[in-house]
């Protein structure tokens, strides 16, 4: 089987979905995530990205964050809403108000 990068075939040292480097594979990408998370959540200063942690992360991994098509909707007009800066916030509420409704 081959990777998604470079064309290297999948091995342990590579995860899976996003094809990153890691010696642990997907575990590894995996518990990075979760570390980055930890600091957002203990560092007010980190927090500000963490809705575009999660989006960048779920985009990566679809397989086990992407359930349904608004799951994709969400998280890709989450991290197109980033850029906005100071109106992300209110911009993402707003594409949560379209994704829940009819």
């Amino acid at each position: 089987m081959m990777g998604n990068v470079e064309n290297e075939p999948v091995s342990a040292g590579r995860c899976e979905a996003c094809g990153a480097k890691l010696p642990e594979g997907a575990a590894g990408c995996q518990r990075l995530f979760d570390e980055v998370v930890a600091k957002e959540f203990s560092d007010y200063r980190y927090g500000r990205l963490h809705r575009l942690t999660v989006d960048t992360y779920s985009m990566q991994h679809p397989e086990r964050y992407m359930r349904s098509g608004k799951s994709f909707m969400a998280h890709l007009t989450g991290m197109c809403a980033a850029p906005e800066g100071n109106q992300a916030e209110s911009v993402n509420r707003e594409i949560q108000r379209w994704l829940n409704g009819k």
